[in-house]
């Protein structure tokens, strides 16, 4: 009889609400964040939830189920994980307890650089002013002007040459490409008596165009600049006014500075640099002295940059002694070498048997002020420049890395040298500004077209022009 009034009087308590756990406050609102969502086809956004009672205190132990409008548009995981599907418009929605909320979702296709073409340009007028040109296809190309000088030093006016780099460029939300880190404009001739070489250098946001003053720790003119990963160039050689010199330096985005790094066993000046697969850096021919003179002489010799060890070590011999040349990576991971003056021959490096082998001529040479360009399938064009006896020519050739061999593609309305030649819209190549056959500053642009083979007009630049520094960037509009 003892027990069982003891068992009344228990379930007695718990039938009044005796028992010692707080009852479970209802949900009353429910927040998504971010909210509003932006993203790209194909990408994914991770959205977090936010429960409350009625008094505003959160709740963590509830379940959450989430829901897509339009899931042919954007769909979202049982974790809130969005994933964007196709252009348009859709709701995520999440609901507890019968409450809900919804994010409204813009979803856009991610836009590649060649699709949002830019470029930023360094050119030098007839006048010796220094313009920096920046060009994006929409339809058309249209040409802006700016003084790239502005940052240097008072009544100083710079001839920026070729050498210039782009850190690595990465896609930005809602559709629109983004750059990420600076654009590296630095070293050139400094217009005035005898051969100067100016050690000034400017950093450009890409993004904002903001300018940024710099010094090398050397004077440099007709050196190498590379892409070294994460976000880094490396200058090499190149002539500092008076002699060819053989000291390099790392520019560093994140830290924005300028550091000698280990010098090449050769001063090298006009010679060529490309980026190896592994990081390191292959550095092709060139001007070396001879002896403590002036005097210098073409070499076929080579050496390659560890970023490592911060080093330069032997490479093997080229075929032929080149400078004027140029070298491009190649997307199999061997570079390819061709032209310098007088030379219409061609080789390739490859960093697996650390060796050079000769590959198919070219038509005719293209020595100094041509341009090569890695198109999007990775072939190579080659772009006029001088054909052997300072003569700009209008010939266009296009390496097949498949087969080895190039082939003449159609002719340029212009003959050219000392141009600029970049990837942009669609594929096709941009090219522009020099110096003609009779000497005299350009201004006009073509286009070339890959599946075609042929070149066609383009809006002309804001001024003739020569000696350009360019590297294309997508650009944000």
């Amino acid at each position: 009889m003892r027990r069982r009034l003891l068992l009344g009087v228990c379930a007695t308590l718990a039938a009044c609400g005796g028992d010692s756990s707080t009852p479970r406050a209802p949900v009353e609102t429910v927040t998504i964040s971010p909210n509003p969502i932006e993203v790209d086809v194909g990408s994914t956004v991770q959205l977090q939830v936010t429960l409350r009672d009625a008094d505003g205190n959160e709740l963590t132990d509830r379940a959450v189920t989430w829901s897509s409008t339009a899931e042919a548009i954007a769909t979202v995981t049982a974790a809130g994980l969005v994933e964007g599907v196709a252009e348009g418009a859709a709701n995520i929605q999440a609901a507890s307890e019968g409450k809900s909320a919804e994010a409204a979702t813009a979803v856009s296709r991610r836009a590649t650089p060649q699709e949002a073409a830019g470029l930023l340009a360094s050119l030098y007028n007839k006048d010796g002013s220094q313009t920096w040109g920046d060009a994006f296809f929409e339809g058309a190309y249209i040409w802006e002007v700016f003084d790239l000088a502005d940052p240097a030093p008072e009544g100083t006016k710079f001839h920026w040459t070729h050498y210039t780099a782009g850190l690595r460029s990465s896609v930005g939300g809602r559709g629109r490409p983004a750059l990420i880190g600076n654009i590296l404009f630095a070293g050139g001739y400094a217009p005035g008596p005898g051969f100067a070489a100016t050690s000034a250098a400017v950093l450009v946001d890409p993004n904002t165009y903001e300018t940024t003053p710099l010094e090398m720790n050397e004077p440099r003119i007709y050196h190498t600049m590379t892409q070294l990963p994460p976000l880094r160039i490396l200058l090499a050689g190149g002539f500092d006014g008076d002699a060819v010199t053989n000291t390099a330096e790392i520019f560093d985005d994140v830290t924005g500075q300028l550091t000698l790094t280990g010098s090449m066993a050769s001063a090298r000046g006009r010679h060529a640099a490309a980026p190896l697969a592994d990081g390191r850096v292959l550095i092709t021919g060139g001007l070396v002295p001879v002896g403590a003179g002036p005097v210098t002489i073409d070499v076929a010799t080579t050496e390659i940059y560890d970023p490592a060890a911060g080093t330069f070590s032997p490479g093997p011999d080229m075929s032929v002694a080149r400078f004027n040349h140029s070298a491009i990576s190649l997307d199999d991971g061997r570079v390819l070498v061709l032209g310098g003056n007088q030379r219409s021959t061609a080789e390739v490096y490859d960093p697996v048997g650390n060796d050079f082998t000769p590959v198919g001529d070219m038509e005719v040479a293209h020595g100094l002020g041509h341009q090569a360009v890695k198109l999007a399938d990775g072939r190579v064009l080659v772009v006029a420049g001088d054909a052997g006896t300072i003569q700009p020519s209008a010939i266009a050739e296009v390496f097949d890395p498949a087969t080895d061999e190039f082939t003449r593609v159609g002719d340029l309305a212009t003959p050219r040298m000392l141009h600029f030649a970049v990837l942009a819209a669609e594929g096709k190549v941009l090219v522009g500004g020099g110096q003609d056959d009779e000497g005299e500053l350009l201004d006009s642009v073509e286009i070339f077209d890959p599946a075609a083979g042929t070149f066609s007009p383009a809006p002309a630049l804001p001024a003739e022009a020569t000696e350009p520094a360019v590297v294309f960037i997508p650009r944000e509009e």
